[in-house]
């Protein structure tokens, strides 16, 4: 896990949020509500005028609806569009770049690694052959 590419995604993540945000700003917006009631009445008879027995529930509904729509007559919502796309765009290339540079030092610490193991047997061999030598100069 590196925090370099863990950081990249994550402003990656964030310029999309972003795009799709402002992308819902050049949208139409719409709301409903609706709402119910049910109570006791006052004894709305007697008020009109009746024998004033006339209790009963009232029931009150409504319902509502609101639409709204900013037209983007100077163009101000799609450049902030093509903004917040270049922004993720770049950003993108921002996160290859990383993965591309970590595959990098990746392969170039392989390959340290394998020099030094390399150097090593080397060593090794070296320190073998230098105790053959001394051995038979030590024989003569």
């Amino acid at each position: 896990h590196n925090p370099d590419i863990h950081e990249a995604q994550a402003r990656l993540r964030a310029a999309r949020a972003q795009l799709m945000r402002t992308r819902a700003d050049d949208l139409p917006k719409a709301s409903v509500d609706a709402a119910a009631v049910r109570m006791r009445s006052p004894d709305l008879s007697a008020l009109s005028g009746g024998n004033g027995n006339g209790r009963g529930p009232l029931q009150l509904y409504t319902a509502g609806l609101d639409a709204s729509w900013e037209i983007d007559v100077f163009g101000g919502t799609r450049r902030s569009i093509e903004a917040a796309s270049d922004e993720a765009d770049a950003l993108d290339a921002d996160l290859a770049d990383t993965q591309v540079s970590l595959a990098a030092e990746v392969a170039q610490a392989y390959i340290d690694l394998r020099d030094e193991q390399q150097r090593l047997v080397l060593a090794k061999r070296s320190a073998q052959l230098q105790q053959q030598m001394l051995t038979l100069t030590q024989q003569r």
